[in-house]
């Protein structure tokens, strides 16, 4: 070594530049971490937000290869360990169902997002709502593509519910209307007879013979106006559950006789024939509500004879017998009308329809008496159905009614025929009573006048409840025939005064409202009776006879 020599450097600068590179290393590397760590809390979010959600949703790459899937995407492949990872869109879904996919496939790669329906395959099908949208790079190149799909059966189900329930709400809207035009046309045709005939009666120098039968055309049409609203009232009775039945002991061959005497007349006027083909083993009498089986009988027949324009209807009674040891009795109706097709079968017995509207036009009525005679039959445990029927051909209804032996000792029954006889002959004899008159209409109130004076009551009128008040506290009154409806003061209020007040005798509505609830309503109000208007002139007298007895101070 000859010498050396020394080179001193100032490194501070670069010493410092060195920490500082040092410090900023650990500042980004401690970014990136709280960035990865975000990054996975990030991820750890969505995936938790995915699984939350009842749908399947599962991420693809460009390849179609599965990149993420949440929990229930995973349960419908049945992937319990995560295999399905890195799967292709193909290997999931089976090259059948694939083929169905894949042109969405094409376009969702293409960069279109891409929604349709799909019902899956299996036992238990449901209808998926699929979508697959895309996803891009920074740079706007199709990296992949999401698919997400949602069970819309439910969904499915209830908007075809509400599509059904808005045709049946269209169809039942359509009969309705169809139903109240000729329902228009029902009621217009006897009222025009009504007010037509009413009319002719003023003609001077008219012959009594005429002026009769002008009376009972009248009449005929009045009773005919009647019935359609009854049909109208019972049927919504029945619907509701408020129509009563009163059993009672009915002749068979009463039965047979108003089948004949009043539906033969109808046949015999169309030319054809009425036939009545009792079985020999049906009993002289029998229990069942009388009315309520006038009423189906008159509606089946009456329909067989409307839609017979020659040949015959036969009515066929007999006896069946069930297992159980019950009986029914049947009435087996045959015609040789018309017929009915098979695709008329089946809105038969529905209310306001009638086999079809030219029918309503041909022949007329409500389309209620099928419906309400299959409801009363039901309600007198049994039924009325369609035998058997063929367009050209006739058809055959069968009634049926449960079959309970009513009163068969001669002697018994003479006497409480008797005793009715009896009953009846007195009931027109009102001339103990002093009857007060409410009702807002005058012609009304000459009516019920008319028909209480024919029988010997003595009878005053008021136009309202107010009026009626007033002249029961200047007069005593046997019983007071109270209207409901009246201006002024109605039926219940003037009712509820005069009970205040202490009238304690009878007030009986004699009103046109005719439900089962109104009726429980007068009732419950204080009145003591409830007839229903129009008004039936043998009822009235009939319900006012108890009222002599307990005027007399017999009961």
């Amino acid at each position: 070594i000859t010498g050396y020599s020394t080179v001193i450097r100032d490194i501070t600068q670069f010493k410092e530049s060195e920490r500082r590179m040092r410090q900023l290393n650990e500042e980004l590397e401690q970014r990136v971490q709280i960035r990865t760590l975000s990054l996975e809390q990030r991820e750890k979010q969505l995936a938790t937000i995915a699984n939350a959600v009842p749908m399947l949703i599962a991420q693809f790459d460009q390849e179609e290869r599965l990149l993420f899937a949440n929990d229930a995407y995973r349960k419908w492949l049945h992937d319990a360990d995560g295999a399905i990872m890195g799967m292709s869109l193909r290997e999931l879904a089976g090259e059948e169902r694939y083929r169905v996919h894949e042109p969405h496939v094409r376009q969702v790669l293409s960069g279109n997002l891409v929604s349709y329906e799909r019902q899956s395959p299996g036992p238990d099908p449901v209808t998926l709502a699929i979508t697959f949208m895309p996803e891009f790079t920074t740079e706007g190149r199709v990296s992949g593509f999401i698919l997400v799909a949602s069970d819309i059966s439910t969904y499915k189900d209830i908007q075809l519910e509400l599509e059904k329930a808005k045709e049946a709400a269209e169809v039942a809207n359509a009969t309705k209307t169809a139903f109240l035009a000729n329902m228009s046309h029902e009621i217009r045709t006897p009222l025009g007879a009504v007010i037509g005939f009413s009319d002719l009666l003023f003609t001077e120098n008219l012959p009594l013979t005429e002026r009769q039968n002008y009376i009972e055309v009248i009449k005929r049409n009045g009773r005919l106006l009647s019935n359609i609203i009854n049909d109208i009232l019972d049927l919504s009775k029945v619907e509701i559950g408020k129509l009563e039945i009163d059993q009672t002991d009915v002749a068979f061959s009463e039965i047979l006789n108003e089948l004949s005497s009043i539906l033969g007349l109808e046949a015999s006027a169309k030319g054809i024939e009425l036939l009545l083909n009792p079985h020999v083993d049906i009993p002289q009498r029998f229990r069942t509500d009388p009315l309520r089986l006038r009423q189906i009988l008159f509606n089946i027949v009456g329909n067989a004879i409307k839609f017979t324009n020659k040949g015959s209807v036969t009515v066929e009674i007999k006896v069946l017998k069930a297992a159980d040891h019950s009986s029914k009795l049947a009435f087996i109706v045959s015609d040789t009308g018309e017929g009915i097709s098979s695709e008329q079968r089946d809105r038969l017995f529905a209310p306001f329809m009638q086999a079809d509207v030219s029918t309503t036009r041909k022949f007329g009525g409500t389309g209620l008496g099928l419906a309400l005679s299959k409801k009363l039959a039901n309600l007198l445990l049994g039924d009325v159905i369609l035998s058997d029927s063929a367009p050209g051909k006739g058809s055959t209804f069968t009634i049926t009614i449960a079959l309970v032996t009513g009163e068969s000792n001669p002697t018994v029954r003479a006497e409480r025929e008797t005793s009715a006889q009896i009953k009846i002959d007195a009931e027109f004899d009102l001339s103990s009573l002093k009857i007060l008159v409410v009702d807002d209409s005058l012609d009304n109130q000459a009516l019920i006048k008319r028909i209480l004076k024919l029988a010997g009551a003595a009878v005053v009128t008021a136009n309202n409840g107010k009026e009626a008040v007033d002249f029961v506290s200047q007069d005593d009154f046997s019983l007071i025939l109270m209207d409901i409806q009246m201006p002024v003061m109605d039926g219940y209020q003037a009712t509820s005064v005069l009970r205040k007040s202490g009238f304690a005798k009878p007030i009986i509505a004699l009103t046109a409202h005719a439900m089962n609830e109104e009726r429980k309503r007068t009732l419950e109000s204080g009145f003591d009776d409830h007839i229903t208007k129009p008004i039936d002139r043998k009822l009235l007298l009939k319900s006012l006879h108890r009222y002599v007895k307990a005027e007399a101070g017999l009961s």
